[in-house]
């Protein structure tokens, strides 16, 4: 993937994350650390129509440029990414968490 600065000019579907989808992506983030491919295809069942969205251009649609305020990541010794929210984010306050973003 090129990361989240890639020409989505044309793609509106991209940013048409609706608040019900957006607890969601904010739900699994919370649940822990997941390996990019696990948290890609988790979003894809929960969301559908999702399609085959990186896991940048899911990030992106939930909190655009501000991802790195509110998610962690990590590679581990294989060089893959793992991703999850923040943990002093709380699913109860995912609401305010929103409306930050």
């Amino acid at each position: 993937s090129s990361g989240i600065n890639a020409e989505y000019g044309d793609d509106t579907e991209l940013f048409s994350f609706n608040r019900e989808n957006k607890l969601k992506v904010l739900a699994i983030l919370g649940e822990g650390w997941k390996i990019q491919v696990a948290f890609e295809k988790k979003v894809k069942n929960e969301i559908p129509g999702v399609g085959k969205r990186s896991m940048e251009e899911i990030l992106y649609s939930v909190f655009g440029y501000q991802a790195s305020e509110f998610v962690e990541f990590k590679k581990d010794p294989k060089n893959r990414t793992s991703v999850r929210l923040i943990p002093s984010y709380k699913p109860e306050n995912y609401d305010t968490l929103l409306a930050m973003i």
